[in-house]
């Protein structure tokens, strides 16, 4: 009995022990779960100065929430996700965020810190509005076409509107509120500079722009008004216009910047001199029509070659409205010119300028005015692989607008020539072994300066043949459609021929009285210096 009790004692001790044991196991290797982070949601309604007053959100911002306990994160809504009212941000983890409101422009409207360990329902309203800056013109809506500049003087942005042509009315989405700059621009210039101050109570800002119409005519002391006139008008180095007279001569100038102009006037393409001060001040006059008055004059022009020769047929251009062709006598007269001012003839040829002088007429006189067209110098220089003097060069400038007058020459060392100014073709030939001749450089070139021309010509080749017997004979033959010309011939294994121009050639191997082989050799502008053939057979 005893016996039968110490096994059971032993037993239970031993069931003991396997429970103890199996808990240390599980809690070395199997440690219990720990809880999962909880995590919260941010929401919020955002509000700007005026939309609070009546209820209705903030529109077209950016809303970032940036994580400062956790900077990896960062998300960012352009629009409310939840209801078309609130911005919805969920998954956050207790900590401190930092939430930013941009403006369509990327202007930072709004900064906060949040910090979160519970779900946060919010309400903003940032200090901003949207605005709508209206462009009046004499106090009435326009679609003229106006561009801004608004400066914001507290924080130092600027933003740069273009122009508008939507009534002159530039929005908005949101600004901050405090002090503003407004610079309006028409045609470039400023108009309108202004300071106010957006502070919520208003969305609307009306800025009124005063611009004025006037005529002009130009007149001449003789004839009197004067069409085919035009207006420039300068204020600080800018320049509006060109305004351009109707057939009875006014010029009509609309929506003009109250500004002190300076007056440009345009007789048929040239800037002329007036009597009166060409400057008005329209910020200090009601006067709304100007006469102002210049003076003409008449031009008789003669122009010659330099040997003498009338230069009949050519064209004269004095602006793109005032052209004339000179007669057999190379003569022209070309009246009502302005006068008193820089006038700049031009001689044409085939639409080649030939000449170019600046005069100045004086008014209500016959201005004689002689020019002559003198010829130029061309010098040439000619060039080869060897010597050109080992080649029977001639060289052809033909005048491209009047192909009767053509210049032949033989090669000089150098060549300098007097030509007409014109455009002329260039041609190079050389003689060839079968005495024709082959044209081997070609160019158009436009004289109308002195010019100086080095030219490298495709001459002056060689052709290097190898054999194996020195017993070969070697030939070497000029070819063309009619015939083969024999160019030279080399006793041995091996030859050298110079001085080669471009063509088509034959190398015929001759051992005794036995033909051995040939080959066929192209020379092209193309082709290297030297040109190495082997027949080793």
């Amino acid at each position: 009995m005893a016996k039968a009790l110490t096994l059971t004692r032993r037993f239970i001790v031993f069931i003991i022990l396997i429970i103890i044991g199996a808990s240390l196991i599980a809690y070395f290797f199997y440690p219990s779960q720990k809880p999962s982070t909880p995590t919260y949601s941010y929401s919020v309604t955002i509000y700007d100065v005026i939309g609070n007053k009546t209820n209705v959100i903030a529109k077209n911002i950016t809303v970032v929430l940036q994580g400062k306990t956790y900077p990896e994160y960062n998300v960012s809504l352009k629009s409310p996700n939840l209801q078309n009212t609130t911005y919805f941000f969920d998954n956050l983890k207790a900590g401190d965020y930092q939430l930013l409101i941009y403006s369509p422009e990327k202007i930072l409207l709004f900064n906060k810190t949040i910090s979160l360990n519970y779900d946060v329902m919010d309400k903003i309203v940032i200090p901003s509005q949207p605005l709508f800056i209206q462009i009046l013109v004499n106090k009435q809506p326009t679609k003229l076409g106006f561009d801004i500049r608004l400066k914001n003087i507290d924080r130092n942005f600027t933003l740069n509107v273009t122009a508008s042509y939507t009534n002159g009315t530039f929005k908005f989405a949101q600004l901050p509120l405090g002090n503003y700059e407004l610079h309006v621009y028409y045609l470039t210039l400023e108009v309108n500079r202004t300071k106010f101050k957006l502070d919520g109570l208003t969305n609307i800002y009306n800025v009124n722009i005063r611009l004025l119409n006037a005529t002009f005519m130009l007149k001449d002391e003789k004839i009197g008004v004067l069409n085919e006139t035009s207006l420039y008008l300068i204020y600080q180095n800018k320049t509006i216009g060109p305004y351009i007279s109707s057939e009875n001569g006014t010029i009509v100038a609309k929506d003009i910047p109250p500004l002190k102009f300076k007056l440009i006037f345009n007789y048929k393409g040239i800037n002329v001199t007036t009597n009166e001060t060409p400057i008005i001040d329209f910020n200090s006059t009601s006067q709304n029509s100007f006469n102002f008055t210049t003076k003409l004059a008449n031009l008789t022009l003669k122009v010659s070659f330099d040997n003498g020769s009338p230069a009949k047929g050519i064209g004269v251009i004095i602006s793109p409205l005032i052209t004339a062709k000179l007669g057999n006598e190379g003569n022209v007269t070309i009246k009502n010119l302005p006068a008193n001012v820089d006038i700049n003839i031009k001689l044409n040829s085939s639409s080649l300028i030939i000449l170019n002088k600046r005069i100045t007429l004086q008014p209500y006189e016959e201005n004689k005015i002689e020019l002559t067209i003198n010829k130029l110098n061309l010098e040439l220089s000619l060039n080869a692989f060897t010597s050109i003097d080992n080649f029977n060069v001639n060289i052809v400038i033909q005048d491209y607008l009047n192909k009767t007058h053509v210049i032949g020459l033989n090669y000089k060392n150098k060549i300098d020539l007097r030509l007409y100014p014109s455009i002329y073709s260039l041609y190079v030939l050389v003689k060839t072994p079968s005495n024709s001749t082959i044209n081997i450089y070609s160019e158009l070139f436009v004289l109308n300066s002195t010019i100086s021309k080095s030219i490298n010509l495709p001459l002056g080749y060689s052709v290097i043949i190898n054999t194996s017997n020195i017993e070969d004979t070697i030939y070497l033959y000029y070819i063309d459609a009619i015939d083969k010309y024999l160019i030279g011939k080399v006793l041995g294994n091996h030859a050298e021929f110079k001085n080669l121009i471009p063509g088509n050639y034959i190398v015929v191997v001759m051992r005794g009285n036995d033909y051995i082989t040939s080959d066929y050799v192209q020379i092209t502008q193309s082709s290297p210096n030297s040109i190495k053939i082997d027949l080793n057979i």
